[in-house]
C-alpha cells in the first residue's frame, strides 16, 4: 500500500512538472524566453489573449503592441515573483476586480495607451508594492475613491490623456509614500480642496489641459515638498494670494494659457525656492513692482502672451539669479535699457513677436553675460551700429523676419563668441563690404528668404578664406540676385577674382600708453593688415595700444578675450580690430568695475581717429 502510494504521488509530481515545463515551452514557442525563463518577452506578437499558463518564477512580463482585449481574472494569478508587468498599446476596455490577485512583489504595471473606461473598485487590492502605475491614455472617466485605497506603497500615478471629470476627495487618502501625480489633458472642471490633503510626500503634481475654472485656497495645503506645480492651458480666472501660502519648497509654477487678470503682489511671497515660473497666455496687463521680490532664486521668467506694453525694470529687481526671460507678444513697442537693469546674470532674452522698429546702442548694455537674443518677428527697420557692443558673450542672434533692408558695417562687431546668425526673411536687399568680417566665432549664417538681396562678394570670400586658410567651416544659407536678375545660391557667385577682404596699404594710427599721446600713422605691410585696439592690465597696469596687427592674430585675440570687456581681472585684455573704412567706425567701450573703478570710468577710442583716450581717473 505504501509503494503504491509513493509511486502515484510520484507520478503527480512528474505530471505537475511535465504541465509546467509544458506550459513554458508553449509560451516561449511564441514569446522570447530569457534568464531561465524569468523575463517574457510577449510584445508585438499579434497576440488576442493572454496565454493562461506562465511559469510561476517569471518576473518580467512584456505584452507590449498587442490586440488583446480583455484580461482574465485569473491570467496572472499567484505569479508571486512578478516585478514588472506591461501592458501597454493593447485594447483592454476594463480592468476587473481582482485581475491582479496574489502580486505581491508587482512593483510596475504598465497599462497605459488602451481603451479602459472602468477600473473596478478592487482591481488593485492585492498589489502591496506597487510603485509605479502608467494608465494614459486611455477613456477614462471617473476614479472612484477607492480606487487607490490599499497602494500604500505607490509612488507615481500617471492618469493624464483620459476622459476623467472629477477626482473625488478622498482618491489618495492615505497614500503616504505617493510623489508624483498627473492628471493632465482630462475633462476635470473642479478640485475638491481636501483632494491633496497631506499628501507630505507629494513632489510633482500636473493639472494642466483640464477645464479647471477655480482654485481654492486650501487645495494645497500642507504639500510642503511639492517641487513642481503645473496648472497651465486650463480656465482659471483668479489666483487667490494664499493658495500657494504651504509650498515652500516649489521650484517649478505654471499658471499659462489661463484666464487670470491680475497677479496680487503676494501671491508668490511664501515661494522662495521658486526657480522657474510660467506665466505666459494670460490676461493680464500690469505687473506690479515687488510681485517677483521674495524670488531671488528663479531662473526662469515667461510672460509671453500678455498685454504688457508697458512694462518697468523695477519688476525685476530682485532677480539676480535670472538666466532666461520671455518677454515675447507682450505688444513692446521700444527697449528701455533700464528694463534690464538689475539682470547682469541673464543669458537668454526672447523679444520675438513684438512692434519693435529700433534698435538702439544701449538697449542691451546691462546684459555682459547674454548668449541667446531673439528678435524674429518684429517690426525692426534699423539696428543703431554699436548694439551689439555690451553683449560679448552672445553665441545666437536671431534677427528673422523682420524689416531691415541694410546690413551695415559695425553692427555684428566685437561679438567674439557670436557663433549663429539668423537674419532669414528680413527684406535685405544690400549689406555693406565688411559687414561680416570680424566674427571669429561664426560658423553659421542664414541669410534664406531675402527675395531681392543683391550678389556681393564678401560672404563668398569669407567663406573661401575661412576654410582655405583658417581650416574651418562656416555654413551660409540664401540666395541673392546678380546684377542681370538672376536668383542664384549666395556662395556660388563668382564674379570677385579681383577682391580682397583686405585693404593693401592699410594706414593705422599707433600709439601706447594710457593717454596715448602724440600717436603716429603707420604703413602696415603684412599679407592681412588690420588695425588692433587693446586695453589691458598687466599685474596692476592698465595699457592702451593702437597698433598694426594681422586678420589672424586679431581674430585669435577677439576670441581668446577672457571677459565680456565690461568686467574685469587680471591679465586680460579687451581686444577690437577693424580694416579699411571700418576703422573710423569702430568703437571699443570698456566700462571698468570692481577694483578699476576708482581709475576707470569708461574708455572710448575710434581705431583711426584723432579722439584721444579720456582721462584716467
Amino acid at each position: 500500500m505504501f509503494q503504491q502510494l509513493k509511486l502515484t504521488f510520484a507520478l503527480i509530481l512528474s505530471m505537475s512538472f511535465c504541465l509546467e515545463s509544458n506550459a513554458a515551452s508553449d509560451i516561449c514557442s511564441t514569446c522570447s524566453c530569457r534568464n531561465s525563463e524569468t523575463n517574457i518577452d510577449c510584445s508585438y506578437r499579434n497576440l488576442f489573449s493572454i496565454p493562461q499558463q506562465i511559469p510561476l518564477n517569471v518576473e518580467v512580463l512584456d505584452f507590449r503592441g498587442n490586440y488583446i482585449t480583455e484580461i482574465q481574472v485569473e491570467a496572472f494569478r499567484n505569479l508571486t515573483n512578478l516585478t514588472s508587468l506591461d501592458l501597454e498599446s493593447n485594447r483592454v476596455n476594463e480592468i476587473k476586480a481582482e485581475t491582479f490577485q496574489n502580486l505581491p512583489s508587482l512593483k510596475t504595471l504598465y497599462l497605459q495607451y488602451n481603451t479602459i473606461v472602468k477600473i473596478a473598485v478592487r482591481a488593485f487590492d492585492e498589489l502591496p508594492s506597487l510603485r509605479t502605475l502608467f494608465l494614459s491614455g486611455n477613456k477614462i472617466t471617473e476614479i472612484n475613491a477607492d480606487t487607490f485605497r490599499n497602494l500604500f506603497s505607490l509612488a507615481y500615478i500617471y492618469t493624464g490623456h483620459n476622459n476623467i471629470r472629477e477626482v473625488k476627495a478622498d482618491t489618495f487618502q492615505n497614500l503616504s509614500s505617493l510623489t508624483y501625480i498627473d492628471l493632465s489633458d482630462n475633462n476635470i472642471t473642479d478640485i475638491e480642496a481636501d483632494t491633496f490633503r497631506d499628501l507630505s510626500s507629494l513632489t510633482h503634481l500636473y493639472l494642466r489641459t483640464n477645464g479647471i475654472t477655480e482654485i481654492k485656497p486650501d487645495t494645497f495645503q500642507n504639500l510642503s515638498n511639492l517641487k513642481e506645480l503645473y496648472l497651465s492651458s486650463n480656465k482659471i480666472k483668479e489666483i487667490e494670494v494664499n493658495t500657494f501660502r504651504d509650498l515652500s519648497s516649489l521650484k517649478h509654477l505654471s499658471l499659462s494659457s489661463n484666464e487670470i487678470t491680475e497677479i496680487q503682489v503676494d501671491t508668490f511671497q511664501n515661494l522662495s525656492n521658486l526657480t522657474k515660473l510660467f506665466l505666459s497666455s494670460l490676461e493680464i496687463k500690469e505687473i506690479k513692482a515687488g510681485t517677483f521680490r521674495k524670488q531671488s532664486s528663479l531662473t526662469d521668467l515667461n510672460l509671453s502672451g500678455n498685454d504688457l506694453k508697458k512694462i518697468e525694470g523695477e519688476i525685476f529687481r530682485n532677480l539676480s539669479s535670472l538666466t532666461t526671460l520671455d518677454l515675447g507678444t507682450i505688444g513692446l513697442k521700444n527697449i528701455k535699457p533700464e528694463l534690464f537693469q538689475y539682470l547682469s546674470s541673464l543669458k537668454s532674452l526672447y523679444l520675438r513677436g513684438n512692434n519693435l522698429t529700433n534698435i538702439q546702442r544701449d538697449d542691451f548694455k546691462y546684459l555682459p553675460n547674454l548668449e541667446k537674443l531673439y528678435l524674429e518677428k518684429n517690426k525692426i527697420e534699423n539696428i543703431q551700429e554699436g548694439t551689439f557692443e555690451a553683449v560679448t558673450s552672445l553665441k545666437n542672434l536671431y534677427l528673422s523676419d523682420n524689416n531691415i533692408t541694410y546690413i551695415q558695417r559695425g553692427i555684428f562687431e566685437n561679438l567674439p563668441n557670436l557663433q549663429r546668425l539668423v537674419l532669414r526673411n528680413s527684406g535685405i536687399k544690400n549689406y555693406e563690404d565688411g559687414a561680416f568680417l570680424f566674427l571669429p566665432s561664426v560658423n553659421y549664417i542664414d541669410l534664406g528668404n531675402n527675395k531681392d538681396m543683391m550678389c556681393e562678394c564678401h560672404l563668398p570670400a569669407i567663406l573661401n578664406y575661412t576654410k582655405t586658410i583658417l581650416k574651418k567651416n562656416v555654413y551660409i544659407l540664401g540666395d541673392c540676385r546678380t546684377d542681370l536678375g538672376e536668383l542664384i545660391r549666395i556662395m556660388k557667385y563668382m564674379q570677385c577674382q579681383n577682391y580682397s577682404l583686405f585693404q593693401r596699404n592699410l594706414q593705422c594710427e599707433t600709439c601706447s600708453g594710457m593717454k596715448c599721446k602724440d600717436p603716429k600713422v603707420t604703413n602696415c605691410t603684412a599679407d592681412e593688415p588690420v588695425c588692433e585696439s587693446k586695453l589691458s592690465i598687466n599685474d596692476g597696469t592698465v595699457k592702451f595700444e593702437k597698433s598694426c596687427s594681422t586678420y589672424r592674430e586679431c581674430l585669435e585675440a577677439m576670441r581668446n578675450n577672457t571677459f565680456t570687456c565690461n568686467k574685469w581681472t587680471s591679465d586680460v585684455s579687451c581686444v577690437v580690430c577693424c580694416t579699411g573704412n571700418l576703422c573710423s567706425k569702430n568703437d571699443l567701450i570698456v566700462n571698468a568695475e570692481g577694483a578699476l573703478t576708482k581709475l576707470l570710468k569708461v574708455h572710448r577710442n575710434r581705431c583711426i581717429s584723432k579722439q584721444k583716450i579720456l582721462t584716467w581717473l
